[in-house]
């Protein structure tokens, strides 16, 4: 990155006013509960998750919220408006979609569990608090920036339209958008992902707008780290299958490209849990018919056999 930025990391910024202590605080709370979300990554929270989630899924959510973790962080050290705008700005774009999409997808949630309750209570929040700072701050210019190459100019317009085109065909036409998806996701996990490419659609244009150090750190961070995380998860070696099975990678047992997730992928308003308790009795009813019919053949071809 040394060879395109001018001075990044050396540059001092000004204008660049401290939070109150309070967003540290608040930020120090959301850091605890992205904890948990990262805990996805190795299913380690997945029985206690809000809704059913396939384990590319999880491991995909688990991968993002602990890049989110790491920008939280990054809040916390800093506490200034560089990078809170970039931090609040993507962080606000997020929360109000996945917000929006769970109360479309209402289904989806168990209310007898606690878990959902204590999901939106924690994206209302966030909400509302995002907002607010970014309301009292909304006429307080961008730190000073620094001067990028010409080549990141033009490609973070570029990069920042990809992801909102696609973020926006994911939120408003699922299915479709969805189906490039590299495995099978239902409309609600598929309007969800879309907030983290809105969000950073979002953020891409702020910081080419004005490039404050901080913001340019904070946002490569998050980039890779989501990258990086997705990649480690798709390539995870208890989601792919030995060459003993000969199986393709996409029928592995516990894969999101089997015949469970696939049907839950068909659908937008049938919960998760009783998807995947249909496809188990479809299932276990086929493997018995196949071993009824083999059965009764093997006896038939057998009867003949002995038959003179």
């Amino acid at each position: 990155m040394g060879p395109f930025i001018v001075g990044a990391f050396s540059m001092p910024t000004s204008n660049n006013p401290p939070f109150p202590a309070a967003l540290r605080l608040f930020s120090g709370a959301v850091i605890i509960v992205l904890i948990v979300g990262a805990g996805l990554f190795f299913a380690l929270v997945k029985p206690r998750w809000p809704w059913a989630v396939t384990p590319f899924n999880a491991r995909f959510l688990g991968g993002f919220y602990t890049a989110e973790m790491v920008v939280m962080a990054a809040l916390v050290v800093w506490n200034r408006w560089s990078p809170g705008r970039l931090v609040l700005v993507m962080a606000f774009i997020f929360t109000v979609i996945v917000s929006v999409v769970s109360f479309i997808n209402l289904g989806y949630f168990d209310f007898r569990r606690k878990a959902p309750w204590l999901w939106f209570l924690v994206y209302l929040a966030s909400v509302a608090v995002s907002g607010l700072f970014l309301w009292r701050a909304r006429a307080r210019p961008s730190a000073k920036g620094v001067t990028l190459n010409p080549a990141w100019r033009g490609y973070m317009p570029v990069e920042s339209a990809i992801l909102g085109l696609y973020g926006v065909g994911l939120l408003l036409f699922p299915l479709t958008f969805g189906s490039i998806w590299p495995w099978p996701i239902d409309a609600f996990h598929a309007q969800v992902y879309s907030a983290i490419f809105l969000a950073g659609a979002g953020g891409i244009y702020l910081v080419w707008r004005s490039a404050p150090r901080e913001e340019l750190l904070v946002l490569g961070l998050a980039q890779f780290l989501i990258g990086l995380l997705a990649i480690l998860g798709i390539a995870s070696p208890t989601l792919r299958c030995t060459g003993s099975t000969g199986r393709r990678p996409g029928h592995c047992a516990g894969s999101p490209f089997s015949a469970g997730s696939a049907s839950a992928a068909s659908s937008n308003s049938t919960p998760p849990p009783g998807i995947l308790a249909r496809n188990r009795h479809h299932r276990l009813q086929r493997r018995l018919d196949f071993q009824v019919t083999s059965g009764a053949s093997c006896r038939v071809d057998c009867h003949r056999r002995k038959t003179p």
